[in-house]
C-alpha cells in the first residue's frame, strides 16, 4: 500500500488563535506576573466573566483568598523553571484538581493542566487548560455518602443503634481469634425480653420499638467500651464481653437485669424484664458457643423468667 503523508498542517498564527478562541476547552494565557493575556470564550463561560473583565487581571482572582499567595509562588517557580514547586501540583505538566470560584462566588471543581511557552521575543507565558469536573466531583461525593450510609446500615441496627447481627457476629469471631491467640477470657450473653410478643400485641409495635430503644440506651450506659451489644433480631440481644470470667460476666448481666426490672419504659410506664444465658468460651466454634448460651437462656425462661443462668 502507498505510504500516506504524515506532514502536519501549516496554520498561520491567526488561524491557531482562532482555533484556541473557539475550542470548547477553557484556555487562558497568563504572563510572567500572572496577569491574563488571553482568555477564550469557554474560559469566560466557565467563570461567568466577560473577556474584558479578565484581561490584565491576576489569575488568582479565581481562587479563594487563602490560596492566592501559595499560587503566586507556584506560578513564579513555574515561569522560571517550568516546574511546579508545590506537592499539590505534582510533576511538570501533571494534571491537578482545584477548587476555584466563579463570579458569583460559587465553588467550582476543575481539572487544570499548564504548559510553559515562549514567544519570538523570549517572553515567557503560562497556558492553562481547564475542564469543569464539578458534576463528577458531586457524583463522587454522593456515592461516598451513599456508601457510608450503606456501611452504617450494615454495621448498626437502624432502630436501636446497636451493632447489627452481621457486624456483631463478626465481632464475636474476632474476639474468638483474640482468645485463641492470647488466651484472654471471653464470655457472651444471649438476652431475650420476657413477654415481648404480648407487649406488642397489647400496646402495638410502636411501643415495642420504644422499649427496644430504651434497653439499647441502658446497655450503652452499663457496658464497658471493650464490650459489644448486638441486636440479633426482634427482641433477641447478644452481649460480647471480652477479658472477664464467667462469674464476672454473670454479675454484669445481673446488674443489667436488675436495672431494667426497676426502670419504667415508654410513656405507658411499662415494667419490662429480661432473661439471659451467659457462656464462657472454651475452645469451640462460634455456633457451639452461641448454642450453649441459648440453652442457658431457655433454662432461665423455664425457671420463671426475669433471671440470668450460666451455661454448662
Amino acid at each position: 500500500m502507498p505510504q500516506r503523508s504524515t506532514s502536519p498542517p501549516h496554520f498561520s498564527d491567526a488561524a491557531l488563535m482562532t482555533l484556541i478562541r473557539s475550542t470548547p476547552l477553557a484556555i487562558c494565557i497568563t504572563d510572567a506576573e500572572g496577569h491574563f493575556q488571553m482568555v477564550n470564550a469557554a474560559y469566560c463561560r466557565l467563570y461567568g466573566y466577560a473577556e474584558e473583565e479578565l484581561l490584565g487581571e491576576e489569575f488568582t482572582m479565581m481562587l479563594a483568598p487563602e490560596h492566592r499567595d501559595m499560587m503566586r509562588r507556584i506560578h513564579r517557580t513555574f515561569i522560571e523553571t517550568g516546574e511546579d514547586s508545590d506537592p499539590l501540583i505534582g510533576t511538570p505538566g501533571a494534571r491537578a484538581e482545584w477548587e476555584v470560584v466563579n463570579r458569583q462566588g460559587q465553588p467550582i471543581s476543575v481539572l487544570a493542566e499548564a504548559v510553559r511557552v515562549e514567544d519570538d521575543q523570549g517572553n515567557v507565558y503560562k497556558a492553562t487548560f481547564v475542564v469543569d469536573i464539578s458534576e463528577h466531583k458531586a457524583l463522587e461525593r454522593s456515592l461516598r455518602e451513599a456508601n457510608q450510609r450503606l456501611t452504617k446500615i450494615a454495621m448498626y441496627d437502624e432502630l436501636t443503634g446497636l451493632q447489627s447481627r452481621r457486624a456483631g457476629l463478626d465481632r464475636l469471631e474476632a474476639e474468638i481469634h483474640e482468645h485463641q491467640r492470647y488466651g484472654q477470657p471471653l464470655c457472651i450473653a444471649v438476652i431475650d425480653l420476657d413477654g415481648f410478643k404480648q407487649i406488642n400485641d397489647t400496646h402495638g409495635h410502636a411501643i415495642g420499638d420504644e422499649i427496644l430503644v430504651g434497653i439499647a440506651e441502658l446497655l450503652r450506659q452499663s457496658l464497658r467500651e471493650s464490650d459489644a451489644a448486638v441486636r440479633l433480631g426482634g427482641d433477641e440481644l447478644l452481649l460480647v464481653l471480652p477479658g472477664i470470667s464467667l462469674d464476672q460476666a454473670t454479675q454484669a448481666v445481673e446488674r443489667i437485669r436488675q436495672t431494667l426490672a426497676s426502670t419504667s419504659l415508654t410513656s405507658h410506664a411499662l415494667e419490662v424484664t429480661l432473661s439471659a444465658g451467659v457462656a464462657a468460651y472454651r475452645d469451640e466454634n462460634q455456633d457451639a458457643l452461641l448454642e450453649r448460651a441459648d440453652r442457658a437462656l431457655y433454662r432461665a425462661k423455664r425457671r420463671g423468667r426475669n433471671r440470668v443462668a450460666q451455661a454448662r
